[in-house]
């Protein structure tokens, strides 16, 4: 059965949110402390290779950049000096976060987190921006053996929902997290943040919003239509 009639067919039961780049605006922040940090200890960590690796699990960004670095210096370095940076730097809620997390949990769906992020970090920003009470469950880029652009990742926090795959509307930011949720046939609504995905992608997200703010409008709509 085509994905668009499975859709129509069933209720939506979960909402899943990425975290980096769609709720806490956080790429621009790791991207300017590890160009920075290259800067200091010498290394070439351009903007482009940084943006490469938004939406990708942390292995795959270790691997990349430690491909990246010259001699003398290793990842481990290149981390250590970029999180004393990011110390220094505010972490924000993107505009309309906490609003649609708020609709969410008053609508009475379930709401996961599935984040790259590892547990041990999450926890930290989760305490710091107060919103762990928003979440039943969360699934970090530490606890899959695959992660994004795998589905592992979404089936995963579906599954600690008790809810099927395609009960759940995921959001997204990244191109790895939009072919993840989709791989796990989910709806996404993407909100696009430093890069603009290819055409091809986009057309497959169940639309597309500039911000939290427009997205909130669109998942209450797939909500009530769900009801109905």
């Amino acid at each position: 059965m085509p994905d668009i009639f499975r859709f129509k067919m069933s209720a939506l039961r979960a909402v899943i949110f990425d975290l980096d780049g769609t709720l806490i605006d956080s790429e621009r922040r790791t991207l300017q402390a590890y160009v920075e940090a290259g800067r200091i200890l010498g290394q070439d960590i351009g903007v482009d290779l940084m943006k490469s690796l938004i939406g990708r699990d942390a292995r795959a960004s270790q691997e990349i950049l430690s491909k990246a670095l010259r001699a003398g210096v290793t990842y481990e370095e290149l981390c250590l000096r970029a999180r004393e940076i990011q110390k220094s730097m505010p972490l924000d809620l993107k505009p309309g976060a906490l609003e649609i997390l708020q609709f969410v949990k008053d609508s009475g769906r379930g709401c996961g987190l599935a984040t790259s992020t590892h547990v041990r970090h999450l926890e930290v920003i989760l305490d710091s921006l107060e919103l762990r009470r928003f979440f039943d469950v969360y699934v970090c880029g530490d606890q899959v053996t695959q992660g994004k652009p795998a589905p592992e990742i979404y089936l995963h926090a579906a599954s600690k929902l008790a809810v099927a795959a395609h009960e759940c509307v995921a959001l997204e930011d990244s191109g790895p997290g939009m072919q993840a949720a989709l791989a796990a046939g989910m709806r996404v609504i993407h909100i696009p943040d430093m890069l603009v995905l290819p055409e091809e992608l986009q057309n497959r997200a169940h639309s597309v919003e500039p911000s939290l703010l427009e997205a909130r409008a669109t998942l209450e709509l797939l909500l009530r239509n769900s009801d109905a």
